[in-house]
């Protein structure tokens, strides 16, 4: 095995692959399988389902956030959590960004 080759390992139905050297996993998008990360293409065309004119969403911690209406969106499992009916307050997101 060379020092550039990655090893592949399956978990049920996961697969992670390691690099031999130092062990890591290698996640796609460059980060942890459950980090909130979303590929830019796809938050290029997400939207607030809120509003009629369907506003742009932005990536802010753990939530996509309209800078219209100002509700927030969780990301749950790497997943975007859309619906109108879970959309988060805006005075309960400052709460949920500032840690308290």
């Amino acid at each position: 095995m060379g020092l550039g080759r990655k090893t592949r390992r399956s978990f049920g139905n996961r697969t992670v692959e390691r690099r031999p050297r130092t062990g890591r996993p290698v996640y796609p998008f460059g980060g942890p399988r459950d980090s909130p990360v979303i590929h830019p293409d796809l938050l290029a065309i997400l939207a607030c389902p809120l509003d009629d004119d369907r506003p742009p969403l932005r990536l802010e911690g753990h939530y996509l956030v309209c800078d219209q209406c100002g509700h927030g969106f969780a990301i749950v499992d790497g997943i975007p959590d859309l619906l109108p009916e879970d959309a988060i307050p805006p005075e309960r997101l400052k709460e949920l960004l500032s840690g308290r």
